[in-house]
């Protein structure tokens, strides 16, 4: 295989705020399917193997809530809080249909309040992550390797069709003034 370059301060002079960030979360999302994958095809060797894929695919929430907000306002929010973002999305286009997203990131977002609960076993205070979830349903849709996969394949599709809706609409401008 030879040796390609990327540079990671090139993008196209079209793009936006928003497709930045979409363009981001394409390639985690990416990752995700490629581990998860990996994991499916042949096994846990380890315990803590889904924590890679589980801590990439709430990175991907997170890029792509904020490209889809950016797509409706412009604007950058600057937190990592999944809940709120999914609420000013929703709030920004009540049009938006998440209904398993607005489920699924809320609960997210309580088990891993600050995104570092799948990256460190210890949180800043050096207590264990996830002693205590207070939502044992959803703890067990993501540490089941099956569920997890559903779980995270049910979530990116919704949020795909949001980002296809809308590339549609910025592709027929027509069609959104119509809608107006």
């Amino acid at each position: 295989m030879s040796d390609v370059r990327f540079p990671l301060e090139w993008s196209p002079d079209w793009a936006c705020t928003a497709e930045l960030f979409l363009q981001y979360a394409e390639v985690y999302k990416e990752a995700v399917e490629v581990l998860l994958n990996g994991l499916q095809t042949r096994g846990l060797l380890h315990d803590y193997q889904p924590l890679p894929v589980l801590f990439l695919f709430r990175h991907y929430i997170e890029l792509q809530l904020k490209g889809l907000i950016a797509y409706n306002d412009g604007t950058f929010e600057n937190f990592h809080d999944l809940a709120v973002l999914l609420d000013k999305l929703k709030g920004l286009d009540p049009a938006v249909h998440l209904p398993y997203c607005s489920d699924m990131i809320p609960r997210l977002q309580k088990l891993d309040a600050r995104s570092d609960g799948f990256r460190y076993p210890l949180s800043k205070d050096m207590k264990r992550f996830f002693q205590k979830t207070g939502d044992e349903e959803f703890y067990m849709m993501i540490t089941t390797l099956s569920s997890m996969s559903k779980l995270i394949t049910a979530t990116i599709a919704e949020l795909e069709n949001v980002e296809g809706y809308y590339d549609y609409l910025k592709d027929n401008p027509n069609d959104f003034s119509e809608a107006s």
